[in-house]
This record gives C-alpha cells, sequence and structure tokens, in this order.
C-alpha cells in the first residue's frame, strides 16, 4: 500500500504528458487548429473520465463534429472497446429503429437473420449518433427509455438487453429551436447535454483559413506556393462548409498547372456550384444551417 501510495502520483504524471502530447498531435494533423480556446475547451473535456456518460457536440456542418467524438472515444477507451458511429440524417425513419436496436428473426418482412443494433454493439465502449436533431420524436423517446433504463427490446424480442456506453451526440441544428416546434423533447436534450462543446464555424476562426489552407496544400502530391494577397482573399471569405469545404477548394487549386497560387486564382463565387458540386449556392447554405434531411424532405415535396 506505500508502495502504490509513493508511486500514484509519478503515474499521474505520465498519463497527463502521454495525454498532452497526443493532443498536440491531434491539434496539428486531424483536428487542425491554432484557436487557444477551442483547444483548451477539447482539452478539458479529455481530462473528465467520460465512461457511461454523455456528451453534446454542436457546431455547423463540416466543423469537425466526427473528429471530436472519436477523440473522446480514444481518450476514455484506450483497450479497443467499440466506436460506433451512426448519422441519422442518412437512414429513414423507417429502418431507424433496426438500426439502432436490432432485431429478431421473423419479426417483420425482410428480417431473415437475428440482427444486433447498434446501441448492442456499443456495450461498454462509444455510441456516437451524429446529426441527432433529424431523429423523430417517436425515436427520441425510445432511446431516451434506453438512457434512462440501461436496457432494450429488439424488435420481436421479449428479452431486454442490458447495455453500458459512452453516449455522445453531435448536430449541426439549433436544438433550442426545435424543441420550442415541439420537434425534439426537451427531456432528451437534458439527458444528452450532460456535458457541451460547441464548435465554432470557421469563419470565426480565422487565422484558421490560413493554416488550414497550408495544411492542405502540404498533403498535395505537387508542391505550391501560395502568395499572401491569397490566403487573405480566402481569409475574407464565410465558408458556409467549413473545413471540409475549404479543403475541396484547396484540393480543386492543387490542380492547376502552375505551382504559384496567387488572387486571381481565388474564385469564390458561386464556389458551391462548380462543376463537383450537384447544388447552388443557396441549397448549400439551406443544408449548413438545416441538415440535409431537412433539404431532401424539401426537395421530394417539390418534385
Amino acid at each position: 500500500l506505500h508502495f502504490r501510495k509513493y508511486l500514484r502520483p509519478y503515474l499521474q504524471n505520465y498519463y497527463k504528458n502521454k495525454s498532452s502530447n497526443f493532443l498536440d498531435s491531434f491539434f496539428l494533423e486531424k483536428f487542425i487548429t491554432q484557436d487557444d480556446q477551442l483547444k483548451e475547451s477539447i482539452s478539458e473535456i479529455c481530462r473528465v473520465n467520460l465512461k457511461n456518460r454523455t456528451v453534446l457536440i454542436t457546431g455547423e456542418t463540416g466543423v469537425g463534429k466526427s473528429l471530436i467524438g472519436e477523440l473522446l472515444h480514444q481518450q476514455n477507451h484506450p483497450n479497443n472497446e467499440p466506436f460506433v458511429h451512426i448519422n441519422c440524417s442518412e437512414i429513414s425513419e423507417s429502418l431507424m429503429e433496426s438500426e439502432l436496436f436490432g432485431h429478431t428473426k421473423g419479426s417483420f418482412t425482410g428480417a431473415i437473420n437475428n440482427k444486433k443494433g447498434k446501441i448492442e454493439l456499443a456495450t461498454g465502449g462509444t455510441l456516437f449518433l451524429d446529426e441527432i436533431g433529424t431523429m423523430s420524436t417517436a425515436m427520441q423517446q425510445k432511446l431516451l427509455n434506453v438512457i434512462e433504463k440501461k436496457e432494450f427490446y429488439p424488435i420481436g424480442s421479449e428479452t431486454p438487453v442490458k447495455v453500458e456506453f459512452t453516449l455522445i451526440t453531435a448536430t449541426c441544428e439549433n436544438l433550442f429551436e426545435k424543441i420550442t416546434k415541439n420537434e425534439f423533447r426537451k427531456d432528451l436534450f437534458f439527458r444528452i447535454s450532460g456535458i457541451n462543446l460547441d464548435i465554432p464555424p470557421l469563419r470565426k476562426r480565422v487565422s484558421d483559413i490560413s493554416f488550414l489552407t497550408k495544411h492542405f496544400l502540404r498533403k498535395s502530391h505537387r508542391r505550391f506556393v501560395i502568395k499572401e494577397c491569397a490566403l487573405i482573399k480566402l481569409s475574407q471569405y464565410d465558408w458556409p462548409g467549413n473545413t471540409r469545404e475549404l479543403k475541396k477548394k484547396v484540393d480543386l487549386l492543387s490542380l492547376k498547372e502552375k505551382g504559384i497560387i496567387d488572387e486571381s486564382d481565388i474564385n469564390l463565387t458561386g464556389l458551391a456550384a462548380t462543376d463537383d458540386f450537384f447544388i447552388t449556392d443557396k441549397q448549400f447554405n439551406f443544408v449548413s444551417e438545416h441538415g440535409l434531411r431537412a433539404f431532401i424532405k424539401n426537395l421530394e415535396e417539390d418534385l
């Protein structure tokens, strides 16, 4: 016991330094930012034991919410525990229940085998629900029950499944606004928002625009020199698609034949409507603000 007491502070210092070095590398290679306040907010959450707790990450599309979700999982589950990521906006409501809770063979047409749901697969690790704001209120109620009771019933089963997992949710939508419209349950919001992180958009982290641009150019298979006037022009754009949109623009610039990028090469008018996109600037901004599911719903109604 005396040896353990003597050794504990050294072990704590070792793990603290190891985590700090890992975060330094993370901010230089994966989630590229020079924003000290944002880095401190992320580092502060990393110092919290998140096992079997809930985290809510908010921010516009393209700011890197998924990267932060993976980071928080790695910091709290270092022994290869499962990390299960599901984007709620990409799955239709009719399939969402089976995807989350699983089903038994013969429970509905097409259920030819037993299937474990994402919640069960995440047991002991992390369940990351991306774009949770697009989830139907009926499914929100079922998710709330799982969080509170730590168990659920797969479709067609009468046997409950016990679960324990860290729940990380993310959204680009304004959940307060959705609550006032009765589109998001208030009780679920309070259950998922135990620890919150809001990632500011790129237009509010202007210094990161030049930093990211240079990083993406270094990753190119060719070598480029970008003039300061070009960086200034990039920094003056709002980047509604944030880091994802900036990376797309830099990828296009890297296709140019000349190795010097100047101001005349930066065409930001109608950026989202280039040959590599199928949607207009207005549609792109709508998706950035309201999410993909709302855009698809409006498109289907128009058609």
